[in-house]
């Protein structure tokens, strides 16, 4: 049966720590640890579970309320989960991937994925059945992520006396301009690895986890995090490897390519839809960090301002303009092979020539030369050695027709 969830608590006043909870008054954790022989038994007969049958059905959210966070399944490894973040990283410099590797091996992150986990769990596979561990997750993922966000290393040396002037300043501003970047796709880092560990914890249920389900990932995450659904948010780049697969999109896709270019006939035009819908939304603190505010009552919570914003939905007739521009990219794409093609041709034709007049120059000039050498012989030797030449092959080449 469903019991009411403690609410968790982060100490920010001295030392950053992750979230840990408060179990509220002694009567309560005397129930708790009456049943505590009773509640291990349940969660050892869930591990194994979890282990013999792989599926997403006979899985129960954990109930270690005291714990900082809730482990994943025993056959879920979070540095294999983390590893397959880093492979789709599309982070180019080498330094700053081995510095986003550093900060995502921060114990918050395993804190953050392990509870998303099972928030997931609870929220998206089985719906209303665990509303009371939804919240409880929730709690516990505000808690660490407000912690992690305040972490030493993104907070860098500003209220350092030790160093003065501009020194701490810059280190300072590195460290908050670091930590910008660090956290614009947190979310969809968070979604990739909650959908890894799905993906490996429960093979039995791998036909659930289509695209619909990263898309609802990316969907619930980037709302946690930003307080928007990010729509544009991408997962093509989540990779999995086994080999030469990626395993998470369920092996190599196969794509048949057709014998027929593409032209501008195959284009269809896009219906219009009229006017784009627009919802005004009001933009303060991201959910979680509202939630965890709330949740601890800060009085300085209304001293950030908030203000309003218009975004335009993504709709349907969106993806049929992503397919138009995916066409005319593809015919960018065979003009530009066609043109690499006929260049080709042009660079081997005009190598030919380019031979065939060496040739032809070498031969033109032997054949000065020869008729140089001769006209010297000629002028050496006089006109009647000439002469007697010319009259002996006027002889013979029609002397013989008059015969």
């Amino acid at each position: 049966m469903e019991t009411e969830m403690p609410l968790t608590t982060t100490n920010v006043d001295d030392k950053l720590f992750m979230g840990e909870v408060d179990m509220g008054d002694q009567q309560r954790v005397n129930d708790e640890d009456n049943s505590q022989t009773e509640d291990s038994e349940e969660e050892g007969k869930f591990n194994f579970s979890v282990l013999a049958d792989y599926s997403i059905e006979s899985t129960v959210p954990p109930h270690d309320f005291d714990s900082p966070y809730s482990k994943l399944p025993q056959n879920v490894k979070m540095d294999k989960v983390k590893e397959y973040v880093y492979n789709s990283l599309k982070i180019k410099s080498e330094k700053k991937k081995e510095r986003f590797k550093q900060l995502f091996e921060i114990e918050h992150v395993d804190a953050i994925i392990s509870d998303s986990f099972w928030y997931v769990i609870c929220r998206v596979f089985k719906p209303d059945q665990y509303i009371h561990h939804e919240e409880f997750f929730l709690d516990r993922i505000a808690a660490n992520y407000v912690s992690f966000t305040l972490h030493d290393e993104f907070m860098g040396d500003a209220d350092d006396t030790s160093k003065k002037g501009s020194e701490s300043k810059n280190r300072h501003y590195k460290k908050l301009s670091e930590k910008d970047s660090f956290f614009k796709n947190f979310y969809n880092h968070i979604a990739q690895s909650v959908f890894s560990s799905l993906f490996l914890a429960y093979p039995k249920s791998r036909s659930k986890l289509k695209e619909d389900v990263r898309r609802n990932l990316l969907d619930i995450f980037s709302e946690l995090f930003t307080g928007t659904q990010i729509k544009s948010a991408s997962y093509d780049h989540w990779k999995c490897e086994s080999g030469s697969a990626n395993v998470l999109a369920g092996g190599p896709k196969e794509t048949t390519k057709s014998d027929k270019p593409l032209t501008l006939a195959d284009v269809k035009k896009v219906k219009n839809a009229g006017r784009t819908k627009r919802d005004l939304v009001h933009m303060k603190y991201s959910p979680l960090v509202e939630r965890y505010l709330k949740s601890h009552k800060y009085e300085t919570m209304n001293n950030v301002r908030g203000w309003k914003m218009l975004l335009t939905q993504r709709t349907g007739i969106q993806k049929e303009i992503d397919e138009k521009f995916e066409k005319y990219r593809q015919i960018a794409d065979q003009i530009v092979e066609e043109k690499n093609i006929i260049a080709k041709e042009y660079a081997d034709f005009a190598e030919e020539i380019a031979k065939k007049k060496a040739k032809n120059e070498a031969e033109a000039k032997r054949h000065i030369d020869t008729l140089k050498k001769k006209s010297k012989e000629l002028m050496e030797n006089g006109c009647a050695e000439y002469a007697n030449m010319l009259v002996s092959l006027f002889n013979y080449e029609y002397g013989g027709n008059n015969d």
